[in-house]
């Protein structure tokens, strides 16, 4: 009678309660169980890729930027109509831009730069300025740009750079008259480890989206019934009760 009653109270199975039919795409597993049973691999994963991610952030270099602006100016005698004096000024300033654009990467001036550097008690080489240095223009704005992997070398490098077209564009320019004037004399440079964070960020996402990607498939992988839930999901039936685990030897 016990049985019959038992039986009698399991409810009639009902179309949502009906197990899923072959070849019907299995259901994703519940978040609670997921992280429950794969925090290892939830946790340890990422954990690994931000140590990863940190020491190699550790471990790049950082480099120091200092940029300093000026204004060209072409001072050649113009032509006495008033009205394309600016005009032709103008034009010619640009042109004088251009070929100091010219000028700043070559050796001749990262000789000079370096000897300038000498008398402050810098000692770099003409090659070691050429390659720090870098330089582009708006109309007849120069802009230069002293990279260093310190922050007053950096600083250093660019302020001489300046010093030395102000002193010697007439060396420069030996046929005509320019002027260079300093409208941003740097005092301080800027890190730029942009792609470095950029990176490391990206490693712990990428490792995030692994470690998740990886304990669903394992979850859907698994055939293994874990607890009473899973029983009941693959039965489609109430649960009636369970067998506690026991502990200890039996007596």
């Amino acid at each position: 009678m016990a049985t019959i009653t038992a039986l009698r109270a399991i409810p009639q199975r009902t179309e949502a309660t009906e197990p899923s039919a072959p070849g019907t795409p299995p259901r994703l597993p519940r978040i609670g169980s997921i992280v429950r049973r794969r925090w290892p691999v939830l946790v340890l994963l990422p954990l690994l890729a931000l140590v990863i991610a940190g020491v190699n952030y550790a471990l790049t270099p950082r480099t120091f930027t200092a940029r300093g602006q000026m204004t060209v100016t072409d001072q050649s005698p113009r032509p006495e109509d008033a009205q394309y004096a600016a005009y032709y000024q103008n034009l010619s300033s640009e042109a004088a831009t251009d070929d100091l654009i010219r000028i700043v990467p070559g050796s001749v001036f990262a000789a000079d730069v370096s000897a300038r550097l000498a008398t402050q008690g810098v000692p770099l080489t003409p090659e070691q300025v050429q390659r720090s240095l870098d330089t582009s223009r708006v109309f007849r704005v120069l802009t230069i740009d002293a990279r260093a992997d310190d922050h007053g070398r950096a600083v250093m490098i660019c302020r001489a750079a300046i010093d030395t077209l102000v002193a010697r564009s007439p060396d420069y320019f030996p046929n005509r008259p320019v002027r260079v004037l300093p409208t941003d004399v740097p005092t301080k440079a800027t890190s730029r480890s942009l792609p470095a964070q950029v990176i490391a960020a990206g490693t712990v996402l990428a490792a995030i989206l692994a470690a998740v990607v990886i304990a669903l498939l394992l979850e859907l992988l698994d055939t293994r019934l874990h607890d009473r839930r899973d029983a009941a999901e693959l039965l489609g039936v109430p649960l009636m009760g369970t067998i506690p685990r026991r502990s200890g030897k039996a007596t």
